[in-house]
């Protein structure tokens, strides 16, 4: 009996240890750096930092806000929370187009080339000044990935700018500067008034835009990226305007004691209605902890109605009594049914959170943002030469010429959005 146990013993002590020094073996295997080609080498260990659903990866929109949040924090978010979302933006924003109001003469040595005189001419201009703007969305999920959105935005700006200037056979050559008209065909011709250029000019220009945009929207989902292609119809009404004041004073060479004139000018130019195709792409990087990289660009094509306008109130300053101011007023105005494009082009920061397993979502985003409307401040320059005087009429009519300029309003935008 008692070599049978101590056999006993020794078997299981022998077992135990031959299990061992296996486990040792391939402790040791697994750490080493075997080579590929070893079929003895047993497969490397895989560590799960977090067990992510197979679901979510394969489907964002049906992985619940807590996997995403406490799993996989690095993940893009789930598509779709709630079935209705709203959103607003503040637009700051400001406007350029080059549209001359006049053009500043003045003398450079060596002031005289024979019997003319050298001058320099600088065209002036307004720069409207930068404001505030507003856009307004919302949008209704059709499915996890598709969706309804309309939008709102209104913008508006204006700007002023002005210049004087003087010329007089008694003030020194470089001392001498004149105004050119750009927009005022109609010089007085009466007899009490002083015909000639402008002693002074001064200018506003302001534009307004309402645009709606309804747009149908798919999401397709990669990883870390989403691109969000969409097509819709847009409603624009945008009007562009000019108005000026060109004043001409008593002339001092003058023998008799007559003021000048006051020409105001308006050249308006109105898209008063604009509908047609809207359609582009939004994209988003997504950074991780709710953080993510956005881009936007969408083209339009519109078909509206145009209105044109040149408009001219022209008062002699009258000294003598009992004249009184002598007014009239000269209007150029058609409508015309026209085309017109626009492109815009967006990029900015986004950040959001979900609530309640995804039911609510609070985002907010910051952006820059710019607005490009080709040939847009489009108006007939009408322009009346000088000729012959017979009975009272200037001979050789008026000569009209088509004068465009494109439009472009840019800046930063700020909004939040939130989805229930």
């Amino acid at each position: 009996m008692k070599r049978k146990f101590i056999s006993t013993v020794f078997i299981a002590v022998t077992c135990m240890a031959s299990m061992a020094f296996a486990g040792a073996d391939n402790d040791v295997l697994a750490s080493c750096d075997c080579p590929p080609n070893r079929c003895d080498c047993p497969p490397p260990p895989k560590k799960e930092c977090c067990p992510c659903p197979p679901k979510c990866v394969k489907s964002p929109s049906k992985c619940s806000c807590c996997d995403y949040m406490t799993c996989c924090p690095l993940l893009p978010l789930p598509v779709k929370c709630g079935n209705v979302f709203v959103e607003g933006e503040y637009l700051y924003w400001k406007a350029y187009t080059e549209v001359p109001y006049a053009i500043a003469r003045r003398t450079v040595p060596p002031y005289t080339a024979g019997t003319q005189l050298v001058v320099d001419e600088d065209v002036k201009s307004v720069n409207m000044n930068a404001s505030s703007g507003y856009r307004l969305g919302m949008g209704a999920y059709l499915s996890d990935c598709s969706l309804l959105y309309g939008t709102y935005r209104q913008f508006a700006t204006d700007g002023t700018d002005g210049i004087s200037a003087s010329a007089t056979t008694s003030m020194p050559l470089s001392e001498q500067q004149w105004l050119i008209f750009v927009w005022n065909s109609n010089i007085p011709t009466s007899i009490f008034s002083t015909p000639g250029p402008p002693n002074t000019a001064n200018a506003r220009q302001r534009h307004r835009e309402k645009v709606l945009d309804f747009d149908f929207l798919r999401e397709f989902a990669c990883g870390r990226f989403s691109i969000n292609p969409f097509v819709g119809v847009r409603f624009a009404w945008v009007k562009s305007d000019l108005s000026i004041d060109y004043f001409r004073g008593r002339d001092p060479n003058s023998s008799i004691p007559i003021d000048g004139y006051l020409n105001h000018t308006d050249v308006n130019n109105h898209m008063n209605f604009g509908v047609g195709l809207h359609t582009g792409l939004q994209s988003n990087v997504d950074l991780g902890w709710g953080f993510g990289l956005f881009g936007t660009s969408s083209v339009s094509a519109l078909v509206g109605q145009f209105q044109f306008e040149h408009r001219e109130d022209v008062t002699d300053l009258v000294f003598v009594a009992p004249f009184p101011p002598i007014p009239y007023t000269t209007t150029r105005s058609f409508k015309v049914t026209d085309f017109q494009t626009a492109w815009e082009l967006g990029v900015g920061l986004d950040w959001g959170h979900h609530f309640c397993d995804c039911a609510y979502y609070l985002g907010f985003k910051v952006g820059y943002e710019a607005n490009i409307w080709p040939n847009f401040f489009r108006s007939f320059h009408t322009l009346r030469p000088n000729g012959s005087v017979l009975d009272g009429v200037i001979q050789g009519g008026d000569r009209m010429s088509l004068w465009s300029r494109s439009l472009l309003t840019h800046g930063l935008n700020v909004g939040a959005r939130f989805d229930f």
